[in-house]
């Protein structure tokens, strides 16, 4: 399985995501694996590899995680 990268606010580590929104790709290792070990995240999915640091940077999510392959883009 691949590894996770999660980007979210300095003073928030990925378990103090609880109730906050968070994008990941939809289909995505970080989908499934946010799911079953953080069920209190509430996620976003778009279908697109840029759209959840997008989703970020428009303010529309509290954070975002991909799978580590595609941050070595």
């Amino acid at each position: 399985m691949a590894g996770l990268v999660a980007a979210v606010p300095k003073d928030a580590g990925i378990a103090r995501l609880a109730g906050k929104r968070v994008s990941v790709v939809k289909g995505s290792t970080s989908e499934i694996a946010l799911k079953n070990d953080y069920p209190d995240v509430h996620l976003l999915s778009p279908v697109n590899s840029p759209a959840p640091y997008l989703a970020l940077r428009q303010g529309k999510v509290d954070g975002f995680s991909i799978s580590e392959g595609w941050s070595d883009c």
